[in-house]
């Protein structure tokens, strides 16, 4: 993996961190890895500082993922970018060397995803394709499943617009995050850019699998996490909200009779959904229980 560099934001989940990286370095030993950390204080383990191809960037509290992001993408020297985080982790099926052979055996794609693993053993693909309506100000988000996929340097690959964090990418300058852009949004807004720069396109393979713990450990994390103040400020800069999002079960639709603009619409739907996970991680911490990240 000499052309290969793992790239892992990293916000108040040490122990999910450790996990990752025990699994990272267990199938690909001495692969490039930069951990860019914003929590309140540096959270990675020390023995993970006596590995000579890890380093560690200390980013401000709070700086945002995108931020972290494009920090450690100016840190790759290699020809290649893996995009994760540190709620991931790395088994048999995490087959790094497929994605190479993906990118090396078509040079227009620029990112390739794989599926994910959860604890409750189902797996998700996340490839979507993503329409953009710029007479309305909206985009909707539908998941692609194409029975009979075409094969790509021996693995089943899915054009789509849209997928998850969980991708190799190439290192151009292109690929870059909007820095204003901390959380939930800047993901959709990245590959919103793709799609309208033309220049590259983006696609899937269920053929390369990591596990996604979702491991969320404390209100302090939820409460930077479950923003909507990046939803807004990204409206604001492209006039885009989403206007259907069928993956997650969310349909924002104008409700006329409380006389509210679309885009108010949607921010009060996403404020009332975080509102929710924020109450569950209160309660979660008023009655501590033992949290283990699963094996799977």
């Amino acid at each position: 993996m000499q052309d290969v560099t793992l790239i892992v934001t990293a916000f108040e989940r040490p122990v999910a961190l450790n996990v990752f990286l025990e699994s990272v370095f267990k199938f690909y030993p001495g692969i490039r890895v930069v951990v860019a950390d914003n929590s309140r204080h540096p959270i990675l383990n020390p023995r993970w500082l006596a590995e000579e191809s890890l380093r560690y960037a200390i980013l401000p509290f709070d700086s945002g993922v995108s931020k972290c992001r494009n920090v450690a993408m100016e840190m790759v020297e290699t020809k290649y970018a893996v995009i994760l985080e540190e709620d991931f982790e790395f088994t048999e099926a995490t087959r790094l060397e497929t994605w190479v052979a993906i990118l090396e055996a078509r040079p227009d794609i620029g990112v390739i995803a794989g599926a994910l693993r959860y604890d409750n053993s189902v797996s998700r693909n996340y490839a979507n394709r993503v329409y953009v309506d710029y007479e309305s100000g909206t985009y909707e988000i539908v998941p692609l499943n194409p029975a009979d996929p075409p094969v790509v340097a021996g693995a089943r690959v899915i054009e789509a617009d849209y997928v998850f964090n969980f991708f190799m990418c190439r290192n151009v300058p292109e690929f870059r995050w909007d820095p204003d852009l901390k959380m939930a949004i800047e993901h959709i807004a990245f590959f919103l850019d793709v799609k309208k720069s033309g220049k590259w396109k983006v696609a899937m393979t269920p053929d390369v699998m990591a596990l996604h713990h979702q491991y969320r450990p404390s209100v302090l994390y939820e409460t930077h996490r479950n923003r909507t103040d990046s939803w807004k400020i990204y409206a604001a800069k492209s006039g885009l909200v989403c206007g259907v999002n069928k993956r997650d079960h969310l349909v924002y639709m104008l409700d006329e009779d409380k006389g509210l603009s679309y885009p108010e619409y949607v921010f009060r739907l996403l404020k009332g959904l975080n509102d929710s996970r924020m109450a569950d991680a209160k309660m979660r911490e008023s009655n501590p229980l033992s949290v283990e990240v699963s094996n799977g």
